[in-house]
């Protein structure tokens, strides 16, 4: 089971409203997904029932006009809200960006990890210095190359050119991203993962 925080929820959201804003309404499934997980983070309790002498009292002291019971042993009474149907699986496809698409089917789970990585991610870019930007801009470039490039002149598709250190990674983010063509995104992960294995050649094994 995943665990996500309010904190982390509330980035998600503010992320998508700053997508919508540029345009992407295609959002709108996971914003809804988002403010779904919010409110359950952000409920409030109603009451409270009192232990006194592992005796529980028979009943519970409501909460009126901000008023709130102080006794020692107070277990909190939250309201049920009616059951959320939210679907295992997206009953669409939903694009979080231009050309970056979760395909209808993809388990909803995947669409909520993807917003978490993508919000990681950017939140990774942003403490950059220029040097390191530049850096990070010159190993994604050389990680599209790798990427596959237009049929030839008889139709056949070529094969990517994928490092045998991260085959196995790459096939992860391509079935995360089943419907769309890889872009940045998919080539930030993968760079990484393969500069830290360049990272670990060039040094040996020594950390």
């Amino acid at each position: 089971m995943t665990t996500i925080t309010k904190e982390e929820v509330k980035a998600f959201i503010e992320q998508i409203e700053s997508d919508l804003a540029n345009g992407w309404e295609a959002q709108i499934f996971e914003l809804k997904l988002a403010r779904i997980a919010l409110a359950s983070l952000e409920a409030e309790p109603i009451g409270a029932f009192h232990i006194a002498d592992q005796l529980v009292g028979g009943t519970s002291d409501y909460i009126k006009d901000g008023e709130w019971p102080i006794d020692n042993g107070v277990i909190e009474v939250y309201a049920a809200p009616p059951a959320t149907v939210v679907p295992e699986k997206l009953p669409c496809s939903v694009e979080l960006k231009p050309g970056l698409i979760i395909g209808k089917g993809c388990k909803t789970e995947t669409l909520l990890t993807a917003l978490r990585r993508r919000a990681d991610y950017y939140a990774k870019i942003d403490t950059f210095t220029p040097a390191e930007r530049a850096e990070h801009d010159a190993s994604i470039e050389a990680f599209k190359a790798m990427l596959p490039t237009p049929a030839d002149s008889q139709g056949r598709p070529r094969a990517p050119v994928v490092p045998p250190a991260i085959k196995q990674d790459y096939k992860v983010i391509k079935s995360i991203l089943p419907t769309a063509n890889p872009d940045e995104y998919a080539c930030c992960i993968a760079a990484d993962m393969w500069n830290a294995c360049r990272t670990a050649m060039l040094n040996g094994g020594k950390s």
